[in-house]
């Protein structure tokens, strides 16, 4: 009867040992959920090309000629339309890149008519922080302009720093509005001008 009893409790413990390792192996094993990305999607790398729309809304040229100055005013107010192309690049939430731009434009000094500005030229380095659909950037960069001096013209160089906000419209169109700051200068025989301007800009672009 002990005997019995003995091979009948051995063979339960084994029937349900081996159940167990049948239903364990069934499970599989356990799921492990991936973190939840808080990093922008990569949607703002690459060529962006576009036009913009510029106001400029404080400005002033100064002008001496051996050393004595004769012009010292504001800019007669002015919009018009240029063009940007460009590349950038995003690591994270990181954006970087370079943008080349031109602003195509006639801008007299204020009661000097025959003191005229011309297109203004820029190449640029960004840096901005982006989130999947925004993108808020700083850029600083080399800028060249035309000055018409009375009839002989003049090259002006210098620098352009600027701060933006671009939005996307979609997956490949984004609009964007910037203000941009520039600091001109040149000489022509004993005449030299220093010039400023400070532009607003509304953008309208493709990213590709």
């Amino acid at each position: 009867m002990t005997h019995k009893f003995g091979a009948l409790a051995l063979s339960t413990v084994c029937a349900m040992t081996i159940a167990h390792a049948v239903s364990a192996g069934s499970l599989g094993d356990p799921v492990v959920e991936a973190p939840i990305s808080t990093v922008a999607e990569e949607t703002w790398q690459g060529v962006r090309l576009g036009l913009t729309y510029n106001t400029e809304i404080a400005s002033n040229t100064y002008e001496t000629s051996e050393d004595v100055p004769f012009i010292n005013g504001s800019n007669v107010g002015s919009d018009d339309l240029g063009g940007f192309l460009g590349y950038d690049f995003q690591r994270g939430n990181i954006v970087f890149g370079v943008e080349l731009q031109t602003l195509p434009r006639q801008n007299p000094v204020q009661g000097n008519p025959t003191r005229v500005h011309g297109n203004m030229n820029s190449v640029r380095g960004r840096i901005g922080y982006a989130t999947d659909t925004t993108l808020f950037y700083g850029s600083l960069g080399a800028a060249r302009s035309d000055f018409d001096d009375g009839g002989n013209m003049m090259k002006l160089n210098g620098y352009v720093a600027g701060i933006g906000i671009e939005r996307k419209l979609g997956k490949n169109s984004f609009v964007g509005f910037a203000v941009d700051h520039f600091e001109l200068s040149g000489t022509r025989s004993a005449n030299a001008v220093d010039a400023s301007h400070t532009i607003a800009q509304l953008r309208i672009g493709f990213r590709f």
